[in-house]
């Protein structure tokens, strides 16, 4: 995320000014942050998770969305684009055009170096006051490394991969490691972020 423009637009001028730009935006509260590109290492890991979730959910009357798709967080004024949603049964949409979702049961973030500690921390903080949501997934970028993030009866827990997979609660599924980082090149630690 980067400098916010201050805009002070409500919820629904949000959205009709972002319908016309030709990047995304994240908002918070009157405030617009404009969304920063991924790289080819983030698109894979995202396009794998994506074909192993929706190959594991088949049947199941689920639906795994791109980060095309914006989720509001309501008790927060948050509109923002996790790199994948997960609705289970029919989705609920803030606004007609559909472009907003509302009840997501899981949400995964591939963690981008300038982005993961407002994933790990304020973003993590925003999500778990959605009503509903089973689990956020956060999934390491620079080695196979996933932490799922799921509420439990004293609040949200964090449990780590084990064994070289990652069991994600609320779907029934466990992934492979291996599947969600095929293909993903070990990271160079001479290259900078």
């Amino acid at each position: 995320m980067s400098a916010a423009r201050h805009l002070a637009l409500s919820p629904d001028a949000f959205l009709d000014w972002e319908a016309e730009q030709d990047t995304r935006h994240e908002y918070h509260r009157g405030e617009v942050f404009a969304m920063a590109g991924g790289t080819e290492t983030h698109a894979r890991i995202i396009g794998n998770l994506h074909f192993a979730l929706r190959l594991a959910l088949k049947g199941r009357g689920c639906t795994v969305y791109t980060d095309a798709l914006r989720v509001r967080v309501e008790a927060d004024d948050l509109f923002t684009y996790p790199d994948l949603s997960v609705v289970c049964g029919p989705g609920a949409f803030y606004d007609a055009k559909r472009t907003t979702l509302l009840n997501p049961l899981v949400l995964v973030e591939v963690l981008s170096p300038s982005t993961a500690e407002y994933d790990r921390t304020i973003k993590l903080r925003f999500y778990r006051q959605i009503p509903g949501l089973a689990a956020v997934v956060l999934v390491a970028q620079d080695a196979p490394a996933v932490d799922v993030f799921a509420p439990d009866g004293d609040g949200w827990h964090a449990t780590a991969d084990a064994d070289g997979a990652v069991a994600i609660p609320g779907l029934d599924v466990t992934l492979a490691l291996t599947d969600l980082y095929e293909g993903v090149e070990p990271a160079d630690p001479r290259a900078g972020a």
